[in-house]
């Protein structure tokens, strides 16, 4: 409260430029009891002012969020630390101190500590299987897509190398059949712009924006659908016909 009449509001800075000033702090800092269940996550020997003392200063980051709070005028100081028993094993705590409303009731605080310790490696074993969990999915979800990409573009693809080898046949003969000629070079750009499509609509899929509704006429589905399948229905000697029965309306 002094240093906070004295026009100082951040004990981190305050520190860096005092470097004695957390130290004296941290020295007037004294543990006056301790009941049973500290003494059991301390150890045995947690119960000495000493080893308690020891035990719940959290570090100096720590702490000097703990001063800062009191000079905030704030109710409770809460944060996780790392405490150390007697024995050597480190401990993860949930440290809670009440403060007094008067100033002059600073003389003794409650300091409360729940082990977090089990609690925190099963929430961090948690999230190490979530991340592994979903480092195997996305890569399952990579060879799905790159499977389905290559079925997607292996008829298009298909079906311009058999339209560019009828063209060429067009064209080798005498005299050339351009009117087949041109027909062929049609059903290549067609595909090509197929294959393009579904490139785009890939990456589409990719960069998770929302997509857009569009209208889209039955027959030039189906038709385009049928273009698409012409190489393998080619292929097995499959005829498709097709009659259209709805009326659209505008």
């Amino acid at each position: 409260m002094e240093l906070k009449a004295q026009g100082v509001d951040d004990l981190k800075a305050h520190s860096r430029a005092n470097p004695t000033f957390l130290d004296h702090c941290i020295g007037l800092t004294t543990v006056v009891n301790s009941n049973e269940a500290a003494r059991e996550m301390i150890g045995p020997e947690g119960g000495s002012v000493d080893a308690l003392r020891r035990s719940i200063i959290p570090g100096q980051e720590k702490f000097l969020s703990f001063l800062q709070a009191i000079m905030d005028r704030e109710k409770v100081f809460e944060d996780k630390v790392e405490a150390r028993a007697d024995n050597g094993d480190e401990k993860l705590v949930l440290l809670s101190i009440s403060f007094p409303e008067d100033p002059a009731a600073f003389n003794r605080v409650v300091v409360s500590m729940v082990d977090t310790t089990q609690c925190e490696m099963a929430s961090k074993a948690h999230a190490e299987a979530q991340a592994e969990l979903a480092k195997t999915s996305k890569a399952a979800t990579v060879g799905a897509l790159s499977a389905s990409l290559a079925h997607e573009l292996n008829q298009p693809l298909g079906a311009i190398v058999v339209n560019a080898q009828t063209l060429l046949r067009w064209l080798g003969r005498e005299p050339p059949d351009l009117h087949a000629v041109a027909r062929s070079a049609e059903r290549i750009i067609r595909d090509s712009q197929r294959a393009s499509e579904i490139l785009q609509n890939t990456r589409g899929f990719l960069s998770h924006e929302n997509g857009k509704l569009e209208r889209v006429n039955g027959d030039d589905l189906f038709n385009e659908t049928l273009a698409l399948m012409e190489h393998e229905l080619q292929r097995s000697g499959t005829a498709v016909s097709f009659q259209s029965r709805r009326k659209f309306r505008p």
